[in-house]
């Protein structure tokens, strides 16, 4: 008798230490300003007794302010099958119209034999999203400008010495006819990379997700929570040029490859991510 009351207390300790090891935690949303028409990313993590499954399965459900984000996974399993891997997941849950938002994360198991009962609310993320935003046309300068830079790209291939100070002075003429923002409340940060063997430019703008949280190749860009970044120069190099520039690193040329726009979404976090 005295054994089966020792096991039974093991039993519940290690039941009780298990749900305590499972969680969900580190709810947040991006971008940090969302407007009407802008795909909005919810990301949260979980291990251990708390899992999702994979690929990830969701629904947002509801319609109003309120509403829930329901990920296929398991919920508060037994400590003896805790065995869900650590990590985080980033739901892109699309568009949604102008007002305040709350989004609480909750868990189904499909093979609960019960239909898939929710789980309770692991937390929530609250965010509010405004109206759209006017995209800046680029008027019949900018257009003229575009078809300059075309005509200075070719001049530098066939002349590079006179084709360096042409392709400077269209990019900055572009730059003053036309900014490169998004939306109105976006800040643009001129960041110029470093000689390799520091990031590429690529690793950046194509191979970074803002979204996810996690630390980007180029550690100044945690600062001031940067929305997005893209090419000073919308045209890149390629095949044996590519090759010429990499080779030639503190050319006008290659200083041009490695320029990036990076934008942020307010002017504190401009000031912050200049600093």
């Amino acid at each position: 008798m005295k054994r089966a009351s020792t096991v039974l207390w093991a039993f519940l300790l290690l039941l009780a230490q298990g749900r305590a090891f499972g969680f969900v935690d580190q709810i947040a949303f991006s971008p940090t300003n969302p407007h009407a028409g802008q795909p909005i990313t919810i990301s949260f993590r979980s291990g251990v007794c708390d899992g999702v499954d994979t690929p990830v399965v969701w629904e947002l459900q509801g319609s109003g302010s309120v509403r829930d984000l329901v990920v296929n996974g398991v919920a508060f399993q037994e400590p003896l099958f805790c065995n869900s891997a650590i990590g985080t997941t980033a739901i892109v849950i699309g568009t949604l119209p102008p007002g305040a938002y709350e989004i609480h994360i909750k868990i189904r198991d499909p093979n609960d034999g019960l239909g898939g009962i929710l789980s309770p609310s692991f937390g929530s993320a609250q965010f509010v999203v405004g109206p759209t935003l006017a995209i800046p046309g680029l008027g019949r300068l900018g257009q003229a400008l575009i078809v300059a830079l075309i005509l200075a790209l070719t001049v530098w291939l066939r002349n590079g010495r006179f084709g360096a100070p042409l392709l400077m002075i269209v990019v900055f003429g572009y730059g003053l006819a036309s900014p490169p923002v998004r939306a109105q409340d976006a800040f643009i940060v001129e960041l110029t990379l470093a000689q390799p063997p520091a990031p590429p430019p690529e690793a950046i703008v194509e191979g970074y997700d803002f979204a996810t949280g996690l630390n980007p190749p180029f550690p100044a860009l945690t600062v001031g929570s940067p929305s997005y970044a893209v090419y000073l120069l919308p045209f890149r190099a390629s095949g044996a040029f590519s090759a010429l520039l990499q080779a030639n690193p503190g050319s006008v040329r290659a200083q041009l490859e490695r320029t990036l726009l990076v934008a942020y979404a307010s002017a504190e976090d401009r000031a912050a991510g200049m600093q």
